[in-house]
């Protein structure tokens, strides 16, 4: 047993070192194959450097630099139209972006569209309780009815001189008085039919068949967003610098859209509270990429002088060194 316990510390110290020789082997061995690797892309670079080097010398030049020479680069200065931009942000907005209202309270009985679907101008949207108000129509036709026949007698009795004028004048009153509440009611009916004001897409249904319409509440939004505006404030410091036909660069980041467009309105009042006054430039959207309160910016042109010398802005430098 003592024989066997001195034997087995001395079988794993060499088991351990033949492991860590092994791994010293490996590290080895993969530098050594790197340091190989690193060699060939030397000797590819020096042979390019050799072959420049030839065409060098081919073409009349040389190797060989004066002492205390700096490798330059010139450029070509040319004339042109110098330009200054200030870019301002804003926002997009619609004129039919439009949230649909009933003009007589009711319960919603039927909503006949749905969320994206396009619909027309004047096509129907959703209709409101309508009993009370039929019922009224009905009274009021009878009585309209009556009140016609009465005048029509009476009428024919006063053109042979029959009968007192204000018994003729009574029954043409009470009928017209009845004929007008007649189609005011059926105004107020037609009302109950909710119809779109303009063409253009359902864009949201605020609504629920059976809820109650208050007059005012706004059940539906419809829009139209083939054209739309972005809408900014603009410092008042550049009130001569704009006016309205000037083009301007107009880009809207997250949908990585650009494009040149035409002020169409600009502000006559300056806000009191930031010193601003409003710009408006009018877009085509016929994409329908442009959302309302999309973020976008505006490059407005605020100096231009044609015919001038132009360097790159990185050639200048401030001091002597």
């Amino acid at each position: 047993m003592k024989r066997t316990i001195a034997i087995i510390p001395v079988i794993a110290i060499l088991l351990s070192a033949c492991g860590a020789k092994e791994e010293v082997t490996d590290s080895v061995e993969a530098k050594m194959a790197q340091i190989a690797e690193y060699k060939s892309e030397i000797k590819d670079l020096e042979i390019k450097i050799r072959d420049l080097e030839k065409e060098i010398i081919a073409n009349g030049g040389s190797l060989e630099l004066p002492p205390d020479t700096v490798a330059v680069t010139t450029m070509t200065i040319e004339r042109g139209t110098y330009e200054e931009f200030v870019e301002v942000a804003g926002s997009v907005s619609s004129d039919q972006n439009i949230l649909v209202s009933s003009e007589m309270g009711g319960t919603v009985t039927r909503i006949y569209v749905k969320e994206g679907q396009q619909v027309s101008a004047g096509q129907l949207l959703l209709s409101t309780d309508d009993q009370v108000l039929q019922k009224s129509i009905d009274e009021l036709q009878n009585a309209y009815d009556l009140a016609k026949t009465v005048y029509e007698k009476r009428k024919a009795l006063w053109d042979q001189k029959i009968g007192s004028e204000i018994e003729y004048l009574t029954a043409k009153n009470n009928m017209e008085s009845l004929e007008l509440k007649l189609n005011t009611t059926r105004t107020q009916l037609a009302k109950t039919q909710l119809k779109s004001p303009i063409s253009g897409t359902v864009d949201e249904i605020i609504t629920k068949t059976g809820e109650m319409a208050s007059p005012g509440m706004p059940l539906l939004r419809v829009v139209n967003l083939s054209e739309v505006q972005i809408e900014c404030d603009i410092s008042e410091a550049y009130l001569g610098r704009v006016k309205r036909g000037d083009k301007v660069n107009v880009s809207f980041p997250s949908i990585n859209f650009e494009s040149v467009a035409t002020i169409t309105n600009v502000g006559q009042v300056i806000n009191p509270s930031n010193r601003t006054f409003k710009l408006q430039v009018s877009l085509n959207n016929r994409d329908g990429m442009l959302k309302p309160n999309l973020l976008g910016y505006l490059q407005i042109r605020e100096y231009v002088e044609q015919d001038q010398v132009i360097i790159p802005t990185r050639l200048i430098q401030n001091g002597v060194n």
